[in-house]
């Protein structure tokens, strides 16, 4: 794995100082992941960060510990550990990317020496009780729908001296990858063998800022679960044409009975619908565009 030079605010041991120091929880972007904000050598300048020693110079081992296989939706425990380490504080910020370095699943605490509340569920770190463990474990759920295959946790520690100043502190950075395993294929059942019977959105609301786009998936399937490849599918802004848009206005389902639209909000506020339809089957979608 290719290290990279990380400014990683994690433990100190004097409350009263906290300009050095994160105790309760590091900011965000600090895992080594390809886009944090630290992820280069510009951010390698003491006082504001742990500059003493090389990155990974440490004597103890950090290390992430996660199945080697995840499903969609599924949640899994991710733990994150020190090794042969001498020092009393330790630290961590954990995340998630997919292949496309899109940052991907939810985080949630499994007891109070972990926190993800301040991270929007996207990070995962060491709360104040926490600093006291060399290993923490949390919750990681897989999205349900367009994920990337492989995901890659990054993990940032810090084996802290104590001493209330970023100085002589060790910071570690590490990965693990899981993927979604092969999965046994199915028999094709032609549309002329599957009759449309139910058609589902990937989600039935959305919430957008102006100007941001987010993708919906349909979903066709026949009376049996089926598979209803080649199905027409119809999208129409029915409420809020001037709010939203929507893109493309039709399309056919894939092998695996989807389809993808892309809905884009406008500069107005306010509440708008997408009716979607396939084989007299429709479907609607409650979009929200508000203000940042």
């Amino acid at each position: 794995m290719k290290y990279i030079i990380l400014c990683v605010i994690f433990v100190v041991f004097l409350l009263w100082n906290p300009a050095y120091g994160f105790l309760s929880g590091p900011i965000t972007g600090r895992t080594g992941a390809p886009d944090d904000i630290c992820g280069d050598n510009s951010c390698n300048n003491p006082p504001v960060c742990h500059g003493s020693y090389p990155i990974n110079s440490g004597t103890a081992t950090f290390f992430i510990t996660v199945p080697p296989n995840y499903m969609l939706g599924e949640t899994i425990d991710v733990t994150v550990s020190f090794s042969n380490s001498d020092s009393g504080l330790h630290g961590f910020q954990l995340t998630a990317l997919d292949a496309s370095n899109k940052r991907v699943g939810v985080f949630q605490s499994k007891d109070n020496t972990t926190q993800t509340e301040a991270y929007l569920d996207e990070y995962a770190a060491h709360t104040t009780i926490g600093t006291s463990k060399t290993s923490w474990t949390v919750q990681w759920t897989a999205p349900q729908l367009n994920v990337t295959d492989h995901v890659t946790f990054y993990a940032a520690g810090n084996q802290a001296d104590g001493g209330g100043t970023p100085e002589n502190d060790y910071i570690y950075n590490t990965s693990a990858v899981i993927i979604q395993p092969t999965p046994t294929p199915t028999p094709l059942i032609t549309d002329d063998e599957c009759d449309p019977a139910t058609i589902q959105l990937s989600q039935d609301s959305l919430e957008l800022q102006k100007g941001e786009s987010r993708e919906i998936v349909v979903t066709v399937e026949g009376e049996n679960k089926c598979v209803a490849e080649g199905v027409t599918v119809t999208a129409s802004v029915k409420k809020g044409k001037k709010r939203i848009s929507i893109a493309p206005e039709s399309g056919v389902t894939d092998e695996n009975g989807h389809i993808s639209f892309t809905v884009t909000a406008k500069e107005k506020t306010g509440k708008a619908t997408v009716l979607f339809k396939a084989n007299g089957l429709k479907e609607k979608l409650k979009v929200t565009v508000a203000t940042k």
